[in-house]
């Protein structure tokens, strides 16, 4: 016979994160009042990459900012403007691979810090 638990209400906390990314310009994270950025190196965009991946390692850097201040087990609430990006996190994958090997790393730290990241 199978089973399955019924899942219960879970609480979502916004902490107000957004990553923005500009092909010219480079990575920014804002939390709250706080921000950070961070500039593309010249010749980033090689070997497949492309600003969809470099969107996604903005949304990586985002989590890996808020993690070490959220409860495990707490479901977090991020704010990403590249529908590629938000979209790919949602079915799973991109079509481009180094964007796919971000989202791979994002699912692994996520998994061992034991923080759900909700788009």
């Amino acid at each position: 016979m199978l089973s399955r638990s019924i899942p219960v209400p879970t609480p979502i906390i916004n902490p107000h994160a957004y990553s923005d990314t500009s092909s010219e310009t480079g990575i920014s994270i804002t939390i709250n009042n706080k921000w950070q950025a961070w500039r593309l190196l010249p010749g980033w965009k090689a070997d497949g990459r492309d600003i969809g991946w470099a969107e996604a390692v903005g949304f990586l850097l985002l989590v890996l900012t808020l993690t070490p201040y959220i409860p495990k087990g707490s479901h977090i609430k991020v704010f990403r403007d590249n529908r590629g990006v938000v979209e790919g996190w949602w079915k799973g994958r991109s079509q481009n691979r180094p964007t796919n090997n971000v989202f791979r790393d994002i699912h692994i730290f996520t998994e061992e810090e034991n923080v759900s990241v909700h788009t």
